[in-house]
């Protein structure tokens, strides 16, 4: 998911729309709603059972998800394949051909 800032007044925008008021009559948490719906711009005039149902499935997924999160024990997550890495400024993958001088990921052209 992407950390994105949403200003007050897009807030309201999303928090107003059918999408959002269709979602929240399900039980969904709003800020779970609000953080969600973003990504969805084209569907804000339409309530949750007027989207294409590949969409809406989608949207009721994650919002599931968020509202039922999974505690994973710190080993189990260790014991697994590295599923992101968040970097800021020094890991970049197009730091040479070879990838960047950690050895976590390759640039693949």
């Amino acid at each position: 998911i992407d950390n994105v800032r949403i200003r007050p007044t897009q807030s309201l925008e999303i928090m107003d729309s059918k999408l959002a008021k269709s979602l929240l009559s399900l039980s969904f948490e709003r800020e779970d709603v609000r953080e969600v719906i973003y990504d969805y711009r084209d569907s804000y005039g339409k309530e949750i059972s007027q989207i294409p149902q590949e969409t809406s499935m989608e949207i009721i997924g994650r919002l599931t998800a968020l509202a039922q999160p999974v505690n994973e024990p710190e080993k189990d997550i260790l014991a697994r394949p590295v599923r992101a890495i968040f970097s800021y400024g020094t890991l970049r993958a197009d730091y040479s051909k070879e990838g960047q001088s950690f050895p976590t990921s390759k640039l693949l052209i």
